[in-house]
């Protein structure tokens, strides 16, 4: 008996582990509760031209004041809190008064629980406050979990910023945190009001209107990027569009509130409820997840279970960001996406540079397949559109086309279509053109103004070559098994195709070694379709887990890319890539397709 128990331990102690250990820890602080819970006066706290910022410390709620017109709006919901509680019961109270929600794990069963910062918190006076510049600094301590949250709230030009400081995050022995929701009443609406409703980034851009008296309550909850693409995935339901950007709003009537992720969109989740009836209120917001997740399977002698697993080290990032802003003068839908685009212009991410009216022309080049002569085996590549034939389509198309011409070579490499060797390898395959027919394509499109680009698949690759060997080069998952994608081959018309990731931290190596295969040939155009869809984790290093730092590596990316003065071409990309780039095929023009939605917007395109 006690061997069995002795199994049953070791058995669970594994499914809290890191899988990689490769690169340095990210252990979370230990928690320590302060003596005395210190808490800030409520009143005002913070002012700037447009708003007052003010804090009511004995519930945690925020207050802003439109110093114009008087107005307020709050992160419990403005009326609410104005008219009072009055009798409600305990499960819209919870809701309605956390500014903070977190989905704590034992580290002996592996059972998640939720808490709500209003009944473990703020009834136990657990919420420590103190005075920063512009703003406030909570520290939620959930002491039944042992678990801390230091959250800053700070005044913005347009509103409010939250910033959960990740590295002061802080755990006990019995609970590991594995995810946080931040300041889910705050871009809320009141059910059955006028002209209300909720916005999520869901593909192309979804709303969801807020009655409750016609219909059940409807949910929403799609990860940001979509799901990490480095986990294991026991069914695939998934239709439509992925969730591409980290942009979420609530309108209220006359007003809206935008929420924008700024810092951890890649571990963020959009999660909304419309037609709540039990609080009165439909919410929309982010939770973020603070360490990996994944499953896996323990065999029995008949049988075997899958559990889940989760890294002990917590994702390297410093900080959860999530900065809003009160649109009034538009608060549609159409207003929401003006403010972001006016953001990502302000930080240098958005240039105008998509042209507007251009025809995109996809190249598809060659199959890679395997053939024999008297028993030898050997491949051959099969040219769907050899070089030759690509520049003479361009001339023919070119001949009646009104509108300027965007073209990208797709499987043009040694690797073909199949995502064999690492970008498709980094010559142009000569059973599909020489170097003479590339040189003329080169000459002919630059002569007549027409953008070329060329495909590299650099994240992709399923055998040893260029360079990189999958058993030493590929991603690594939570289980420390090598991280596969499903994708679409295009050759065989075959939907879930695993092929195995790249190492994060190679990606811009390979990207550099593209770059010189470019130059070679005088490509102006550089084509990142796979990287620019494709946020992953790699449990190599802790700043890669759950898909982390996919943003910032894209963006330090392309500002190599562009220094080297080439175009940018993506596919279907992701919010930070879109933005960074000068053409986009295959822009979502539907959403992920939840039955939930009521109306399709071209949020994306606009």
């Amino acid at each position: 008996m006690k061997r069995v128990i002795s199994i049953i331990l070791v058995i669970c102690s594994l499914l809290f582990v890191c899988s990689c250990g490769e690169e340095a820890a990210n252990p979370a602080n230990s928690y320590a509760k302060p003596d005395v819970i210190k808490t800030v006066r409520s009143g005002k706290v913070a002012e700037n031209d447009k708003f007052i910022m003010s804090v009511d410390s004995s519930i945690g709620n925020i207050i802003l004041i439109e110093k114009a017109t008087q107005k307020m709006w709050s992160t419990v919901p403005y009326k609410f809190y104005a008219e009072g509680a009055g009798d409600i019961s305990s499960y819209a109270l919870s809701h309605l008064y956390s500014s903070l929600r977190i989905v704590a794990v034992r580290k002996d069963t592996f059972a998640e629980i939720d808490r709500y910062s209003y009944d473990d918190v703020i009834l136990n006076n657990n919420l420590y406050s103190l005075k920063i510049d512009n703003g406030v600094r909570f520290v939620y301590f959930f002491d039944g979990e042992q678990i801390s949250i230091p959250v800053d709230y700070t005044l913005t030009d347009e509103g409010l910023k939250a910033n959960v400081l990740a590295s002061e995050i802080a755990e006990g022995d019995e609970y590991g945190l594995y995810s946080f929701s931040l300041l889910p009443m705050f871009t809320s609406a009141e059910n059955d009001t006028d002209s209300s409703y909720l916005f999520v980034p869901s593909g192309n851009g979804a709303l969801m209107y807020v009655d409750s008296d016609k219909r059940v309550e409807r949910i929403y909850s799609e990860r940001v990027y979509g799901e990490d693409r480095s986990n294991d995935s026991l069914y695939d339901f998934k239709v439509g569009q992925d969730c591409l950007f980290p942009v979420f709003a609530a309108k209220d009537q006359d007003s809206t509130i935008m929420g924008v992720i700024t810092e951890g969109s890649e571990l963020a989740t959009i999660n909304a409820y419309a037609g709540d009836t039990q609080i009165g209120y439909s919410q929309v917001y982010p939770s973020f997840e603070v360490r990996g997740k994944n499953f896996t399977k323990i065999k029995g002698k008949s049988n075997s279970s899958i559990v889940d697993k989760y890294s002990t080290d917590l994702i390297d990032v410093e900080n959860y960001t999530v900065e809003y802003s009160i649109l009034t003068e538009d608060p549609t839908y159409n207003g929401v996406a003006a403010a972001y685009r006016d953001q990502l212009k302000a930080q240098g991410l958005l240039d105008n540079k998509e042209k507007e009216g251009y025809l995109y022309l996809d190249f598809l080049g060659g199959a890679v397949i395997n053939k024999s002569f008297l028993g030898i085996a050997y491949t051959k590549t099969e040219p769907a559109t050899t070089v030759d034939a690509t520049t003479k389509i361009l001339k023919d198309i070119a001949t009646y086309a009104n509108k300027g011409i965007v073209a990208r070579l797709n499987g043009y490499g040694e690797g073909g279509l199949d995502k064999q060797i690492i970008a498709g390898g980094f010559e142009v395959n000569s059973d599909i053109g020489s170097e003479e027919d590339i040189k003329e394509l080169v000459a002919y499109t630059k002569k007549n103004n027409i953008a070329l680009s060329m495909d590299f698949d650099l994240i992709h690759f399923t055998a040893d070559g260029a360079g990189y060997s999958v058993s030493t080069d590929a991603a690594r998952n939570i289980n420390n098994t090598t991280a596969r994608d499903a994708v679409y081959q295009i050759v065989i018309s075959e939907a879930q195709t695993y092929y195995p990731l790249v190492e994060r931290a190679l990606v811009t190596e390979i990207a550099n070694e593209s770059m010189s295969a470019l130059k070679k040939y005088g490509i102006t155009g550089f084509s990142m379709a796979s990287l620019g869809k494709s946020a992953y984790g790699d449990y190599k290093d802790p700043k890669y887990y759950a898909g982390a730092q996919s943003a910032e590596d894209f963006n330090a990316l392309a500002d190599k890319i562009e220094k080297q003065n080439l175009t940018i071409a993506t596919d279907k990309a992701n919010g930070y890539a879109a933005v960074r780039s000068d053409y986009v095929f295959g822009a979502p023009d539907t959403s992920s397709e939840f039955i939930t939605f009521d109306k399709e917007v071209p949020f994306y395109h606009m």
